[in-house]
């Protein structure tokens, strides 16, 4: 029985899927679809093409290339979930306020401030190749969509 128990534990663990938390905001703005981003079922604004499609930068280890690509949910939005598709996950990960590298990035709920309507957290996409057009699934709340996203090269539209 004790032994069941723990393999259930470590499964879980390692299944378990990083959470945001709310200390990790790095900036308060008015505007998510400005400077080449653009939202996502009204709560996710993502970086665009003029963002992501620039060379990837070279890292040691299994994730390669590593493009910068900070996000930002809309204050007072419920659970926000972004994850790579099961068959792209040997191919590239996530990280966005100061996760590790994941499949799938869990934000919990943060309120907006005063005039600043969408939270900032940075971070962004880890590669084992140079460049790919990458699929994300997003989900928030009971709405959920799947975009495609250029890292290190364009994949047309989102």
């Amino acid at each position: 029985f004790l032994g069941a128990l723990v393999a259930g534990a470590q499964a879980q663990s390692q299944s378990a899927e990083p959470a945001v938390s709310c200390d990790r905001i790095v900036l308060r703005g008015a505007a998510g679809a400005a400077d080449g981003f653009h939202v996502v079922l009204d709560a996710v604004s993502m970086p665009g093409a003029r963002h992501l499609a620039r060379e990837t930068e070279s890292r040691p280890g299994r994730w390669r290339s590593y493009r910068n690509g900070g996000i930002a949910i809309r204050g007072g939005t419920s659970d926000v979930t972004i994850s790579v598709p099961e068959g792209w996950r040997d191919r590239v990960a996530l990280s966005w306020g100061g996760s590790r590298p994941s499949s799938t990035v869990r934000f919990g709920r943060c309120a907006a401030s005063a005039g600043a309507v969408w939270n900032s957290f940075s971070g962004g996409f880890h590669l084992r190749g140079r460049a790919d057009c990458v699929p994300l699934h997003v989900v928030v709340g009971g709405m959920s969509t799947t975009l495609r996203v250029g890292i290190g090269r364009a994949c047309g539209e989102h």
